[in-house]
Formats: C-alpha cells, sequence, structure tokens
C-alpha cells in the first residue's frame, strides 16, 4: 500500500466522519487517482533528462 492511501485511511477518514458526523465509514468520499503534471521544458533537449527531472 503506497504512502497517500495509508495516511488517508488510517487518519483522514477518521477525521472526516468526527468532523461531518458520518457514522457509516463507507459514506466519507474516497481518493480516486492522483495526477502529478511535471513540465520539463529545457530537460527534453539533453540526453538524460528523466534523471534530472526526477531529482
Amino acid at each position: 500500500m503506497n504512502r497517500l492511501q495509508e495516511k488517508y485511511q488510517k487518519q483522514v477518514i477518521g477525521k472526516i466522519q468526527q468532523e461531518f458526523s458520518i457514522e457509516n465509514c463507507m459514506a466519507v468520499p474516497r481518493i480516486i487517482k492522483v495526477v502529478i503534471n511535471v513540465g520539463i521544458g529545457d530537460l527534453a533537449r539533453e540526453s538524460q533528462p528523466r534523471e534530472k527531472a526526477i531529482a
């Protein structure tokens, strides 16, 4: 299980239930997908852009 999903299940769901008075844990909104968009611009012209973009 990844860190974001684990944190959501262990910490966030409980806080949302308390804050909005939700009794059923299945009624709490779920995270479906996380998208990260990274522009590499000038790095695309170099020979090894992936390593520099990740760092």
